[in-house]
């Protein structure tokens, strides 16, 4: 009965509208704008803007957009639907500006959580290794942390 009321949660949850416009990726020209004012303020002092390393930011920037369109084939499975990307776009997103650079950076830390936790399951057995995994999930809402936990409770 409880994983029935979970998984009738889960669905009215995931499938809303809301989740579903979480998805969705700001344009390439929504990304620029956030990078601008990423790096106009992290590259001007008292007015004045260090024009060759605000031009290496927006490359960086811009370079994050190109490997998070990439990151974003992965929409349609579970892991990265339901955990990385909502995580790792609120953990980069403050006051509506996304740093594209760094939400691609979390999501291939956060993919590689879920490789290792795929080998801790074959290493260690499902039933061992599901129960900390589920923990961790609800506690850090983080495939890449509970990987971390993973490893730390058999080490």
């Amino acid at each position: 009965m409880e994983k029935i009321i979970v998984l009738i949660t889960c669905f009215a949850i995931f499938s809303s509208p809301a989740f579903a416009q979480a998805l969705e990726l700001k344009s390439r020209e929504e990304f620029r704008r956030d990078s601008h004012q990423i790096c106009h303020q992290k590259w001007s002092t008292r007015g004045e803007l260090d024009r060759r390393m605000y031009n290496h930011c927006m490359e960086q920037q811009m370079n994050g957009y190109q490997e998070l369109v990439h990151l974003h084939g992965y929409s349609d499975q579970g892991w990265y639907a339901y955990t990385a990307y909502p995580y790792c776009s609120e953990r980069w997103t403050k006051r509506g500006v996304s740093d594209a650079r760094m939400i691609a950076h979390c999501l291939n830390q956060e993919r590689e959580g879920i490789k290792d936790v795929m080998y801790y399951r074959e290493k260690y057995g499902e039933d061992a290794v599901n129960p900390i995994v589920a923990r961790a999930l609800r506690s850090f809402n983080s495939w890449n942390m509970a990987a971390y936990k993973v490893k730390q409770y058999f080490e």
